[in-house]
């Protein structure tokens, strides 16, 4: 399995557990309150040309996730992070929903895909000195 597929399982997983906080403001709330509840924070990787504040904004919560040791990822789609997180009817939560940063709770315990996020966020961030987190592609 690789790095898309167990985060992919993951959304999942913590959707149906009800561990996942989507968009800027929300986020920035659940990282405020209590960064140790999460375990994930995925970002949309912008260019910074295409929008400067919402790449500010990212820069930020990057940098906090950084400095609060919480796994930090980019994903190179929305619309595939919109897709995995679903309902079952084939619908969106709500068509105004900002997927541009989702964060994932930790779960009540830890499985073997949480371990491989954990370490593939781990191994990127000591392969790269000007830490620049992977852009991972997310299967559909």
């Amino acid at each position: 399995m690789n790095i898309g597929e167990a985060i992919n399982e993951t959304l999942i997983r913590a959707m149906t557990e009800d561990r996942i906080t989507s968009g800027i403001y929300s986020s920035v709330k659940i990282l405020q309150i209590s960064p140790e509840m999460v375990m994930l924070c995925l970002i949309m990787d912008a260019h910074p040309s295409e929008d400067v504040s919402i790449h500010i904004q990212h820069t930020l919560i990057e940098a906090y996730c950084l400095e609060q040791d919480i796994h930090f990822l980019k994903v190179s789609n929305l619309d595939k992070i919109g897709e995995v997180l679903e309902l079952p009817a084939g619908e969106f939560r709500n068509s105004k929903v900002d997927y541009s940063c989702v964060l994932v709770q930790h779960p009540k315990f830890q499985n073997n895909l949480d371990d491989m996020i954990g370490e593939f966020c781990d191994k990127s961030l000591l392969a790269d000195d000007m830490f620049s987190p992977p852009v991972i592609d997310l299967p559909v």
